[in-house]
C-alpha cells in the first residue's frame, strides 16, 4: 500500500500545517475570486502573508520530538528552505527555459 504521509511524527505535523494553512487561504482567494481584484502590491502582500505563517507556525506549533532538535536541523526549517531555493530558481530560470522552449515570448 502506498503510504501519502510522512513516517516520521514531526515532519507529518509540519506538512499537516503548512499544508492546511497553504491550502486553506488559497481555497479561498480562489473560491471569492479576490485575485481579480489584485494590484501589484496586493500580489506582494498575498505572497508574504503565505510565506510568513508558513515559516512561523511550525516554530511555535513544534512537536516535543522537534523541539528537542536545533533549530537549523528541524524537518520543517530544512523544507521552507528548500522551498525558498526551489522558488527562486525557478522563478529566474525556469520560466525564461519553458518560454524558449515552448517558443513564447514576453509581452
Amino acid at each position: 500500500m502506498v503510504r501519502l504521509s510522512a513516517s516520521s511524527p514531526s515532519k507529518r505535523f509540519g506538512d499537516c500545517i503548512i499544508l492546511a494553512y497553504w491550502i486553506g487561504v488559497m481555497a479561498i482567494v480562489a473560491k471569492t475570486e479576490w485575485y481579480e481584484m489584485f494590484s501589484a502590491n496586493d500580489y506582494l502582500a498575498f505572497a508574504i502573508s503565505l510565506f510568513i505563517p508558513c515559516w512561523m507556525l511550525p516554530l511555535f506549533l513544534a512537536t516535543e520530538e522537534e523541539k528537542k532538535t536545533p533549530y537549523l536541523q528541524r524537518y520543517s526549517i530544512k523544507a521552507n528552505l528548500w522551498i525558498l531555493i526551489v522558488s527562486y530558481l525557478g522563478s529566474h530560470f525556469f520560466t525564461v527555459s519553458f518560454c524558449l522552449i515552448s517558443i513564447l515570448r514576453y509581452i
